[in-house]
């Protein structure tokens, strides 16, 4: 069969996982067959991307700092959070 291309059927596709509800258990249950220290592997290497990616953004009039305390302010210390301003359309 070199050469031929194989399509994909209505039965090959698995339905239930199209919706965001089946998507979601799937994932779950992926994430229930890793191994504790697969997870907080896992975990640490996603860490490290949101810490890349936030690198990444620069300030822009669309998300610039406001001088409103966001979630992450330092309550021990006194010092507000950074909290991105609203969306202009």
């Amino acid at each position: 069969m070199k050469g031929k291309k194989m399509s994909r059927t209505d039965d090959d596709v698995d339905w239930s996982l199209t919706s965001w509800e089946g998507s979601r258990r799937a994932q779950l249950r992926r994430w229930l067959t890793l191994t504790v220290r697969e997870r907080l592997q896992t975990i640490e290497d996603l860490a490290e991307v949101a810490k890349r990616v936030a690198g990444l953004l620069r300030p822009s009039r669309r998300n610039a700092v406001t001088g409103i305390p966001g979630v992450g302010a330092d309550a021990d210390k006194g010092v507000p959070g950074e909290q991105r301003g609203p969306s202009e359309n």
